[in-house]
Formats: structure tokens, C-alpha cells, sequence
């Protein structure tokens, strides 16, 4: 058993090499000839430009991040109207965009002293951020823009999602239930209320 084992371990390995022998090369064609006589070669490949830029739209539209970078530009490119605004931001607030939203949806369109009083006496966690930010856009309204503090009004406020945090929590039957600790990226905009005589 031991010779005949031995001799077809030398024939596998005969048949082998002579595998790796008679493996065909690959042959160059020759360039075509024109009418005029002239040679073309196919060495450059053709690139397809068109669909690269599709794909690069798609994945541009599709992010939550991206789409809150081309929000922020578009605020930034209001700002070039003519109109004085202050900004303020404020990114990566621990709390749900959905619970910002909420609160948010109050002080819109509000003068800035009416949206301070409203996000004082409204018992919601965003609150203590909102209040903050408030007073952030309104010194910057005071200091960098020398806006008149009085006629200030909330022109433009969003939130926009942050990254969000991925854990989980031990359940029964040696499950896990996931747990997505959301954050929030804040804008908000004052301007100057327009008197009409």
C-alpha cells in the first residue's frame, strides 16, 4: 500500500507541471489599418464618466450628514441677500432631533423676548440647549452685526440629526434589544423686525 500511495502522489504532481506548461499565453493582434492607411491601437480603455456621476448623486442625497451640510449652505447662501441675520449652532446635543423639533416648533417666527419667555416655562428637556443658543445668536446679533436687540425676532430655526450611538440591553433568552442614542445639530437665525409705515 505504501509503494502504490507513493506513486500516484509522483503522478499528481507530473500531471501538474504539465498543466502549468501548456497554459496558452495571451497574443497580441495586430493594430487595424485604415482607409488612409494609418494605424489605430485599442491600448486606452474607454471611461464612462456618466454613470460614476449618477452614483456619486445618489450616495450625496441618500446621508443624513451630507444632507445637513447642503441645508447649512443653503442658510449661509441667505445670508448674501442683503438681509442681516445672526446665527448660532450648536452640534452634537445628546437629545433626540424629534424632542428638539417639538419645542422648536414653539418660539418660529416668535420676537426673541417672547421665544425666551416660552423656552423658560416650557417643562421640556431641549429647553436648558435652546436657551442657551438663544442668548448665543442674540450676542451676535448685539456685538458682531449691531442689530437693535428689540426689534429681533426667531426668523429661522432647525435641527438636523447627529450621529447616533448604537448600544443594547440584555433581554431574556440571551436576546439583546438595540438602543439608538440619537443626537442633534441646532440652527437658529434672528433678524430684524421690518417696520411698515
Amino acid at each position: 500500500m505504501g509503494a502504490s500511495g507513493n506513486e500516484n502522489k509522483d503522478e499528481t504532481k507530473d500531471s501538474a507541471k504539465a498543466t502549468k506548461k501548456t497554459v496558452a499565453k495571451p497574443v497580441k493582434k495586430p493594430a487595424k489599418k485604415t482607409v488612409a492607411g494609418s494605424t489605430t491601437s485599442k491600448a486606452e480603455p474607454k471611461v464612462r464618466t456618466k454613470t460614476k456621476k449618477k452614483a456619486e448623486s445618489k450616495v450625496d442625497s441618500s446621508t443624513p450628514v451630507k444632507a445637513a451640510k447642503k441645508i447649512e449652505a443653503k442658510v449661509d447662501q441667505k445670508e448674501d441677500d442683503g438681509e442681516k441675520r445672526a446665527v448660532a449652532h450648536v452640534k452634537y446635543i445628546r437629545i433626540s432631533p424629534r424632542k428638539v423639533t417639538l419645542v422648536l416648533n414653539l418660539i418660529r417666527n416668535k420676537p426673541l423676548k417672547l421665544a425666551m419667555a416660552i423656552l423658560k416655562y416650557t417643562p421640556k428637556a431641549a429647553c436648558e440647549y435652546l436657551i442657551r443658543l438663544l442668548k448665543s445668536a442674540s450676542a451676535n446679533a448685539e456685538n458682531n452685526n449691531h442689530m437693535d436687540v428689540e426689534k429681533l425676532y426667531v426668523s429661522e430655526c432647525f435641527v438636523t440629526p447627529g450621529p447616533i450611538l448604537k448600544r443594547s440591553r440584555a433581554k431574556d433568552h440571551g436576546r439583546c434589544h438595540r438602543i439608538l442614542k440619537r443626537s442633534s445639530h441646532v440652527t437658529i437665525a434672528l433678524k430684524e423686525k421690518v417696520e411698515i409705515n
